[in-house]
């Protein structure tokens, strides 16, 4: 038994050998197929760069573009409101040029020894340049309420 021992080990030796030369084969195939496919890889992995390149490049410009879209989103903001303002401001003097006509047109009315009630209703609303060309008074020559109401909304400025 003694002389079969060392006999066995290298017989067990060899077949541990040949599976290692069986599996190195394989492997050495695989390896093979690998490097073949090398170049190509290179590219992907190249264009995979530039693409990402490309990607960080679109997005500091989206970010660019966001911190410009921000800034004249406010800008519009401000001017909005400056218009609001504008608008109320305008309105105010508009409800108060329409009091100092009325008032002027009463106090015009009553100088000239009108009641309300005798007033025309059309001299009223007919605004003053088309009660110029109906006959009114002549072209280009205000007349005195027109003068006193013009002399009022300067005033009120």
């Amino acid at each position: 038994m003694n002389a079969m021992l060392p006999l066995l080990f290298d017989g067990m030796i060899v077949l541990l050998l040949a599976a290692a030369i069986a599996y190195l084969i394989v492997l050495n195939r695989r390896l093979g197929r690998l490097r073949a496919l090398q170049p190509e890889l290179s590219r992907v992995l190249a264009g995979f760069a530039e693409a990402t390149g490309k990607a960080e490049a679109s997005i500091a410009k989206l970010k660019a573009f966001g911190a410009e879209a921000g800034k004249l989103d406010k800008q519009e903001r401000e001017r909005g409101e400056r218009a609001r303002a504008l608008r109320d401001d305008l309105a105010f003097l508009v409800e108060r040029g329409s009091q100092l006509a009325d008032r002027l047109e009463g106090s015009v009315r009553q100088a000239r020894g009108d009641s309300p009630a005798n007033a025309p209703r059309a001299a009223s609303v007919t605004p003053l340049g088309a009660r110029r060309a109906v006959g009114g008074e002549p072209h280009g020559m205000p007349s005195q309420s027109e003068r006193a109401l013009m002399d009022a909304l300067r005033q009120a400025r």
